[in-house]
């Protein structure tokens, strides 16, 4: 799993943004964190289930969600549904310039600008859909860790409270005899590769 850089991005804002501020800048958005939640957050033990709070720190942070989440290792000048609007502007005043029919020879240059100028909006409208569906598989993905590790604790007190006590002892050292025996695996694997 990906760390975040909810503390990062709030540390290297200028000036640093506080937890507290970060939770009013949330609020002013909409959505309702406490400071406490925030810090579960940026320290990655716990994950959002709300979606929308990824893209409302992309904005506050003037980037995409991707790098928030700690997918990127670049962070974009902006995120895409900024990127969108910039980009719209700049065809409408292209066709506001057309309407007034310029000379052939800049009407030339501003249809091929226009045309290039769609076909990055397509580019940009793709790239936020392959975002939505890496979000969803990171929330996916997200869950079922945090249901493994309930099933992997409610296995473990099961087999404890059913075992006899002489019979945990031995369960015990069993676990830790085969955590050594996979540590040894490991090392040679490592010397392996070396």
């Amino acid at each position: 799993m990906a760390k975040n850089r909810i503390k990062e991005l709030r540390n290297s804002a200028n000036p640093k943004i506080t937890l507290k501020e970060l939770s009013e800048k949330l609020k002013e958005k909409g959505l309702s964190f406490t400071d406490s939640q925030l810090s579960k957050f940026e320290n990655g033990t716990s994950t959002p289930r709300n979606d929308d709070i990824w893209e409302a720190l992309a904005q506050i942070f003037n980037t995409d969600k991707l790098y928030v989440m700690g997918f990127l290792d670049i962070k974009s000048p902006s995120n895409p549904k900024l990127q969108l609007a910039e980009i719209d502007r700049e065809i409408q005043e292209i066709e506001e310039i057309l309407k007034n029919k310029p000379k052939e020879y800049d009407k030339e240059i501003l249809e091929e600008n226009k045309k290039e100028l769609l076909s990055f909006r397509n580019t940009v409208i793709r790239a936020e859909k392959n975002i939505e569906k890496l979000m969803a598989l990171k929330i996916k993905s997200d869950k079922l860790e945090n249901d493994k590790f309930k099933l992997n604790n409610e296995s473990v007190e099961f087999i404890l409270m059913h075992l006899k006590p002489e019979n945990c002892d031995t369960w015990i050292k069993m676990g830790y005899a085969l955590l050594d025996s996979q540590k040894l695996k490991e090392t040679r694997d490592d010397r392996a590769e070396t």
